[in-house]
């Protein structure tokens, strides 16, 4: 419910663009895995080193139609460094993946779009990469 509240208005991406969430890779596509959406990361909530879900790390977008874009979850982060503990962090009792080519602990949560995987799965079969509708 937090995580919902506090990313509404990001449905709008000029909005979040405002807020200091900027683009930081394309749709991801793990290979064996459901689409991950387009990260939009706030470097200052990413390197805070804290789970915030007030003040989610990334966002997570699909492209639609004309280019733009739906919000369909957030991703909450910490940077490799900045966790000391032998095992990755945790919320809900769900564990954050690895994730070296950004070098943080990720975990995506599907708050926008339903997840036949979970809420908390790191890919989205409901999701696009694609533009579609």
């Amino acid at each position: 419910k937090q995580l919902r509240s506090a990313t509404a208005r990001y449905h709008n991406v000029a909005i979040a663009l405002k807020d200091g969430y900027i683009p930081v890779g394309e749709c991801e596509v793990h290979e064996g895995e459901e689409p991950g959406g387009i990260p939009y990361a706030n470097i200052e909530y990413l390197t805070d080193g804290m789970i915030d879900p007030s003040k989610p790390d990334a966002l997570l977008y699909e492209p639609v139609k004309n280019g733009k874009l739906r919000l369909v979850g957030v991703e909450l982060a910490v940077p490799y460094p900045m966790w000391t503990e032998e095992q990755p962090p945790e919320f809900f009792g769900y564990e954050f993946r690895p994730e070296d080519e950004m070098g943080v602990f990720g975990l995506h949560v599907w708050i926008w779009r339903s997840n036949p995987d979970g809420m908390f799965a790191w890919g989205n079969a409901r999701v696009s990469c694609g533009e579609e509708s």
